[in-house]
């Protein structure tokens, strides 16, 4: 993903440049990758920040058969 946004990017860009005149709907197609392309990079730095490292803390916790100890907001309580 870190690689295609940028170059589908660029490649929807240079469509609207250079077929804009007779088809100005590409102008929106790139407006919305773009739009759609931020989202897509929130998202997946969110779940290299959160997620996955929470991933990992219960599968050591089961590996090690030790009882997970709830300490981030995003856990729902189960009680």
């Amino acid at each position: 993903m870190r690689a295609a946004i940028p170059a589908i990017d660029a490649h929807t860009a240079k469509l609207a440049s250079v077929h804009g005149e007779r088809h100005p709907e590409m102008a929106t197609v790139h407006s919305l990758f773009r739009r759609v392309a931020t989202e897509l990079q929130h998202h997946m730095a969110k779940e290299e920040q959160i997620l996955f490292p929470l991933i990992r803390r219960l599968a050591r916790a089961k590996a090690r058969h030790e009882a997970f100890k709830r300490s981030h907001s995003l856990i729902p309580r189960t009680e």
